[in-house]
């Protein structure tokens, strides 16, 4: 297994962006099997100023993609259960359905254990403009109305498609995730939680 950090830098090699001081969280989460929720810092370097933002990011477990971990991504309890989250033809709903209420449980447990104060959830885009998977769409509605906090689904739309997260050209990939996204001003002044 990787560590964190060295599992973002493969996949993240190319990026003006460093993952760093991750620690395991004391977060239970007994019915997302293989989740191991930690804390750690995105550094965010803007290109033009060379300005640097530094962001909390929590998450849940590692997905391992198939075509990087072919062995973890058959085997991994927590990469299946992502699988069954994600809208993959084939899967049924039903699978689809108790894997988002797994998610949305373990997520609400974290949110109240590290107090987690925001205005507003919004999903990222998924590589296919003006699209958000149903499952993420889901997962924001559950947990913003768990939160009391607006749902903000459809506030970031993707402008142009890019490759999705099997493409190999990481740097390509990295430049127009952010460069294709288009924010609407009802997020302006809001502390956001991206949901992804």
């Amino acid at each position: 297994m990787l560590s964190v950090e060295e599992y973002f830098k493969t996949i993240l090699e190319e990026w003006e962006i460093r993952f760093q001081n991750y620690t395991p969280l004391k977060v239970s989460c007994d019915k997302l099997e293989g989740s191991s929720p930690h804390k750690g810092d995105i550094v965010i370097r803007i290109p033009k100023t060379s300005e640097e933002i530094t962001v909390p990011h929590y998450y849940l477990g590692i997905y391992y993609p198939k075509s990087r971990y072919p062995h973890e991504h058959n085997t991994d309890k927590f990469t299946q259960i992502v699988k069954q989250f994600k809208p993959f033809s084939g899967i049924p709903l039903e699978d689809t359905t108790k894997a988002t209420e797994k998610i949305a449980e373990c997520v609400k447990i974290l949110l109240a254990s590290e107090k987690i104060k925001v205005d507003i959830i919004i999903p990222v885009p998924s590589h296919i403009p003006k699209k958000v998977s149903p499952s993420l769409q889901e997962l924001t509605k559950i947990v913003s109305t768990y939160m009391g906090v607006e749902n903000g689904t459809n506030l970031i739309e993707r402008s142009m498609p890019i490759p999705n997260h099997n493409a190999d050209d990481v740097k390509r990939l990295a430049h127009n995730q952010y460069n294709t996204l288009n924010v609407y001003p009802q997020v302006t002044g809001k502390s956001v939680l991206f949901n992804r």
